[in-house]
This record gives structure tokens, sequence and C-alpha cells, in this order.
């Protein structure tokens, strides 16, 4: 039978054999440009992930890393598509689950601010009564607020910093004083910082019926952005 495609003819123990021959695809500048860009931010999810881990409780780091590629690729199709579009809390970042059935907001009711400057992201907390703006498991009497920021470069795919810091709370119906935070950061040309909260309770009754073993009660994620360009 007649074919037009490239062949190979190898003979082996006396019998021929004969398979197409591989076609090479040759890169276009546009297309290798592509392949280097999604390299690098494979690569810094893989690093945002394993930066990110203190606070994370539980959950597969594959699975993380496979949402948190996407969000980063859709962010920077958007940069890219976009240049105006917002520049703080991108809808990308701002509420990303890294356990996905525990959600910061689900948990913590407290009205917090983050604003940015070059060298550090403020987080300021008002002053609020634990038990009425935090949900927590029965027999909690303690909870930790970890705070961290981490600062990469989306362009090289690097992480440049990161810097983290713990609210310690007793779980009481004492009002508690304002509060606020300093993280470091370096929020110089083109970069990209990332904020993100986990909870974690004290002492808690593991017999009660919301366990601190589910993963509802490992609240954490993403809760601001900025971009610096």
């Amino acid at each position: 039978m007649a074919t037009r495609l490239p062949i190979i003819i190898a003979r082996r123990y006396g019998k021929a054999y004969i398979r197409s021959k591989p076609e090479h695809v040759r890169q276009t500048p546009a297309s290798i440009k592509t392949a280097i860009s999604f390299g690098k931010t494979s690569s810094l999810a893989s690093q945002l992930v394993a930066t990110f881990k203190p606070l994370i409780a539980y959950e597969p780091q594959q699975r993380i890393y496979h949402r948190l590629f996407a969000a980063l690729v859709n962010w920077q199709h958007e940069q890219q598509c976009n240049p105006q579009s917002p520049k703080l809390d991108s809808k990308y970042f701002k509420g990303f689950r890294f356990i996905q059935k525990a959600g910061i907001e689900d948990k913590f009711k407290v009205k917090y601010n983050i604003s940015y400057n070059t060298t550090t992201a403020d987080v300021q907390l008002p002053s609020f009564i634990p038990k009425q703006q935090i949900a927590a498991p029965k027999g909690c009497s303690s909870l930790e607020l970890h705070w961290m920021a981490v600062t990469c470069k989306p362009a090289t795919g690097e992480i440049v910093c990161f810097s983290d810091a713990v609210i310690p709370l007793q779980y009481n119906d004492i009002l508690n004083d304002a509060l606020q935070l300093q993280l470091n950061i370096a929020g110089n040309g083109a970069s990209l910082v990332l904020t993100a909260l986990a909870i974690r309770y004290n002492n808690i009754v593991v017999n009660a019926p919301a366990r601190h073993g589910e993963l509802i009660w490992m609240p954490d994620g993403i809760v601001g952005s900025y971009y610096v360009v």
C-alpha cells in the first residue's frame, strides 16, 4: 500500500519492520517564549506552596499546586490583556483556599484591613470579641492567627522574601484591643505580594461533634494580594 509519509525500514532477526519517521515540529520564537513563561509560572506555584506550607494544615500539595498554578496563569493573562486591571486584591488570589473545605471567610468575621507600601504589608484589626466574631469548635479555649506575606517575581518565577507572625488569642467574651501587624515585603517593580492567614485552635474536646481533625476547622487561605508594577 502506497504512503506519502516518511518511513523507516529496519531489519531485525531477519525480518523487515516498517514504521513512520517521526516529524519534528519547529518551535517559533512565540512558542518558545510561551513555554519558558509556563515553566517559570509552574516553578513559582511550586515554591509558593512550599513557602505557605506552615499555614497548610492538611491538603495534598499537588492539588494546591495545580489550583495555584491556574490562578497565576489566569492572573498573568489578565494583566497582559488589560494593564489597567486591579492591582489590589485580585479575584484570582483573594479568597483562594489552601483547604477547599475550610475558608477563612466562613470562620473569621473580624473586619481587618491590609495596606501595602514598598517595605511592609500592614494588617490592622479593630477591637473585637473573639467568641462573637470568630467561629470555633466546641471546647476551644484559645487560638492563633498565623499571618504570612510572600513577595515574588512572576516574570522570573522567583520568591524574593517572606515574613510571618502569629497572634495568640484567648477564646472568650472579652473585648480585645485593636491590633496592628507589620509583615516585611519587597515591593519594588513587577512584584506580586500574597498575604495569607490560617487559624489554629487549641484545647479542643476531641469527642465533641465537631472534632479538631475535621477539615472545616482548619481554615486557611490567601486573604489579600498586591501587584507592584
